[in-house]
């Protein structure tokens, strides 16, 4: 029992981590970079709006160098393709994460029910339904 609450620990992992979509973490710092010197800069010029602040500042900033960073980006990584198991794998955990924050919000979670537990519940459920 202990190696499926780890497998499920690690399920649920990975799904955090494929939900976080974006740049590169180099690239996010250098693009955090890059704008906190440009603020700054430009603090100093007051050329800053009245009543902007560096959290609309750095999104606006970061969104328009996001892009320029996106079309810096190797053309192919060197990845194997998805086996058909892995792919429904992660459509049942995209699955199960929806449903979860469903039935949280709905307040239909067991008491005490934590998402690895939801996750293997759901996921035994989809594999069964096919």
């Amino acid at each position: 029992m202990p190696r499926v609450l780890h497998q499920i620990a690690l399920s649920a992992a990975a799904m955090m981590a494929l939900s976080f979509a974006g740049l590169p973490a180099q690239a996010q710092t250098s693009v955090k970079r890059e704008c906190a010197t440009q603020y700054k800069a430009e603090k100093a010029a007051g050329k800053i709006k009245s009543g902007e602040t560096w959290s609309k500042y750095y999104a606006a900033c970061a969104k328009a160098k996001g892009a320029k960073e996106a079309s810096k980006k190797p053309a192919a990584e060197n990845h194997k393709p998805l086996t058909p198991a892995q792919k429904s794998a992660r459509k049942r955990i995209k699955e199960c994460g929806v449903m979860w924050r469903k039935d949280k919000t709905a307040g239909k979670i067991r008491k005490g029910e934590t998402w690895p537990q939801y996750w293997h519940r759901c996921n035994v459920a989809l594999k069964k339904k096919g």
